[in-house]
């Protein structure tokens, strides 16, 4: 749990019926609403993944880090992990969320600095729709093969590559200077220095400065904005290469291979091959077997 001031903000983590392995999963607003009591949905949570929102209703809201988006046919929402979601659901509120592992996909920016929806027109509708039928096909059928995650990935991307097309005349930053700067900062430097001090002072603010930007635009200290970005870059590397836990270590600016494997398993309660084991090579999962 994230604490903000007074409000405790809900971690969610990516957990499949279909098992640790599907790398995307397509989800109806309609069945989720019937899986949790009333008003959870409504409470603030931060996915650790990332979520596309494809709104069928004029009808109902989705709150995205302070910021209210009115439900419109055709309108697809976008949320980056460390994102602040709520959903504002009314009785005939429909959209179909579609999940991405944080790893799975090298194609979603993990700075979060743009507008978080855009509206489809017709055309644009259609070919969404026919990537989610396409997605939904593939996880009904989903094998744990690295085949069957590459073919889930790809149509993800294409839903990214979709949504990229369709926003590129209205981005626009939803966040705080400091932090923005902060996060485009992380980005350039991320291989070579890990301490929130080093950012502060290429920026010309107090470390104390910065940690308060990224806990009123996050819920998260600077510190742990800086881990979330190290640790996803670890997981993305560890899943999309051969390299190893070394060589990422290396890769990612640790001085001991030893520095690197304490660092994962402090943010992850896994050492890197366990990780790289059950996301990649691990004999896969029974399709449709639901998991506990």
């Amino acid at each position: 749990m994230v604490e903000t001031g007074q409000k405790r903000i809900r971690r969610v983590d990516f957990e499949s019926q279909f098992g640790p392995r599907l790398p995307v999963e397509v989800v109806e607003l309609s069945d989720l609403v019937s899986r949790v009591d009333p008003g959870f949905l409504a409470k603030p949570e931060r996915p650790s993944f990332n979520l596309f929102m494809l709104m069928h209703e004029p009808l109902g809201s989705h709150t995205v880090d302070s910021a209210d988006i009115p439900g419109s046919p055709g309108r697809l929402i976008q949320i980056r992990p460390g994102q602040i979601q709520a959903f504002n659901t009314t009785d005939g509120f429909d959209a179909t969320l579609v999940l991405s592992q944080p790893a799975a996909t090298t194609a979603l920016p993990w700075f979060p600095g743009h507008v978080s929806y855009c509206d489809l027109d017709d055309d644009a509708v259609a070919t969404a729709e026919a990537v989610i039928n396409s997605l939904r096909r593939q996880q009904a059928r989903f094998d744990g093969s690295p085949s069957s995650s590459r073919l889930m990935i790809a149509l993800f991307d294409a839903l990214v590559a979709l949504y990229d097309n369709a926003a590129a005349h209205t981005n626009e930053p939803l966040f705080p200077d400091i932090y923005v700067a902060y996060r485009n900062a992380i980005e350039t430097d991320l291989g070579h220095r890990h301490d929130v001090i080093h950012y502060a002072r290429q920026l010309g603010y107090s470390a104390r400065t910065i940690s308060r930007a990224c806990e009123r635009a996050t819920g998260q200290t600077a510190k742990q904005v800086l881990s979330e970005r190290l640790v996803l870059e670890a997981k993305r590397l560890l899943v999309h290469t051969d390299n190893s836990a070394a060589s990422v270590s290396a890769q990612l600016g640790f001085s001991e291979p030893t520095n690197f494997t304490k660092f994962f398993v402090r943010n992850t309660s896994q050492t890197p091959s366990e990780f790289r084991q059950l996301y990649r090579h691990s004999a896969g999962t029974l399709r449709g077997s639901p998991t506990n």
